[in-house]
């Protein structure tokens, strides 16, 4: 039995009859409050519009949780909206949306996620994680297949930020049709400096179909991040991939590789900087920079007069069909364009400075040239920097140039200059500046 019930029993009738009427009035207001249901699809294949396929007769609205569990619903029109304002579960059924926009987060707040099944969605323009609002889009399992005309952005409209946690299953972004302004592009912080993008699972495919012209771009802007900790990224057939870009004062876009495995298939180069401070962190797994029809691949740290660039290389393998170019335009910052490298691998065709204020700082790790020739004098370029404690190794050997760098022994000094095929060993006093790592950490 209760307290309050003990209580009022020992009351006399009068006194009972009082204290049961405020316990009446005031009970109630104590109670916690009902969520409301999440409406629920009824398992077979039929419109999402129609309120007989769901559970309880009544489709949902933008307002409603959703879950589609089993069976297929499917929505189309006029490439009008899909708007979601509530969170949306997608845990062995199918969404088919034809010719509409996925609109995440219109509305109000909304995290759609999916564990299993799959969302299709064909013969649109644009996929919005947030739209308007703060969106998130969780996929830990299953299908997400969008083909869009346009874009794909994390962020849009006033208001808005987005982030997508992959950590299972598979999403494939096909672009299609012909580029005609910057909407035709892949956007991580269009918006919003708090826009992610994170692969740590599953298989991420960003694939470019689109007929001549075909430049699209995928940026990384203001103070958003694309991150890959595990699983697979794959980037294919765009023209640019851009960390940085428009002019935002203090910000600092971030691309960070720590595992996993990440393509890129560029028709000219992955950029850092076009308009904005850059940061590319890799630190283990591997990221590929390869060709698209024969042409680009390379890799350019520094592409504006403005904003400052910093490649920092820790760990696993980062291989570039193309060449290394620091500072690619004029840039009067000090510095403004650096490659950083503490360990691992790097495989180029070449490492070249189009410009002053552009360095490669090497303590530690394994470079291979791969032009042809003989690359082993770049160790004697002002702006090839072995900072202090650092011996590197320099031979050449079937039209590749290796350079091996590790930290020197103390009391070490050699110096020795060799023949062809033969090692060239150098030690060096640094004309660098370490503070501009940290001026770009974000």
């Amino acid at each position: 039995m209760s307290l309050p019930r003990l209580l009022v029993g020992s009351l006399p009738q009068r006194k009972r009859a009082a204290w049961l009427l405020v316990v009446a009035v005031i009970g109630p207001v104590s109670l916690p409050r009902a969520h409301a249901e999440p409406i629920t699809w009824g398992g077979g294949t039929g419109s999402y519009s129609t309120g007989a396929n769901w559970v309880g007769g009544v489709a949902p609205t933008a307002s409603n949780q959703v879950v589609i569990a089993a069976g297929t619903a499917q929505i189309s029109g006029a490439d009008g909206g899909f708007a979601r304002a509530a969170a949306t579960t997608i845990s062995g059924g199918r969404l088919e949306l034809s010719n509409l926009r996925f609109r995440n987060a219109e509305g109000g707040p909304a995290t759609f996620e999916i564990t299993s099944g799959s969302l299709v969605q064909t013969g649109s323009t644009y996929f919005l994680v947030g739209h308007n609002n703060a969106g998130v889009f969780n996929q830990s399992g299953g299908t997400v297949a969008p083909t869009l005309s346009r874009g794909f952005f994390t962020s849009d409209g006033a208001g808005s930020s987005g982030v997508y946690n992959l950590t299972g299953g598979s999403l494939t972004v096909t672009m299609n049709g012909s580029y005609n302004t910057d909407l035709h592009n892949v956007q991580i912080g269009r918006n919003s400096g708090s826009d992610r993008f994170l692969v740590n699972g599953g298989t991420a495919t960003f694939n470019n179909t689109a007929a001549s012209p075909t430049d699209r771009r995928f940026y990384i802007f203001r103070d958003a991040e694309f991150e890959v900790r595990t699983g697979v990224a794959n980037v294919d057939n765009f023209h640019y991939f851009v960390v940085g870009r428009n002019t935002a004062a203090g910000a600092t876009s971030k691309a960070i590789f720590s595992g996993g495995t990440t393509s890129i298939a560029v028709r000219d180069s992955f950029i850092l900087n076009a308009g904005t401070n850059a940061r590319v962190d890799v630190s283990g797994g591997s990221l590929s920079i390869s060709q698209v029809g024969g042409s680009g691949g390379h890799l350019v740290i520094g592409d504006r007069s403005d904003g400052l660039s910093l490649f920092h290389h820790t760990g696993g393998i980062v291989t570039v069909a193309g060449d290394v170019l620091l500072n690619r335009v004029a840039n009067a910052t000090l510095e403004s364009a650096r490659y950083v490298m503490d360990g691992g691998e790097l495989e180029a065709r070449d490492i070249l400075r189009s410009n002053p204020n552009g360095l490669f700082t090497l303590s530690q790790g394994t470079i291979r040239l791969t032009l042809g020739t003989d690359r082993r004098g770049i160790l004697d370029e002002p702006w090839f920097v072995l900072p202090p404690g650092t011996t590197a190794t320099a031979s050449f050997n079937g039209g590749v140039t290796t350079i091996v760098a590790v930290p020197e022994p103390a009391g070490w000094v050699l110096l020795a200059v060799g023949s062809a095929g033969a090692a060239v060993v150098r030690r060096r006093v640094p004309r660098c500046r370490a503070d501009r790592i940290e001026a770009i950490s974000g």
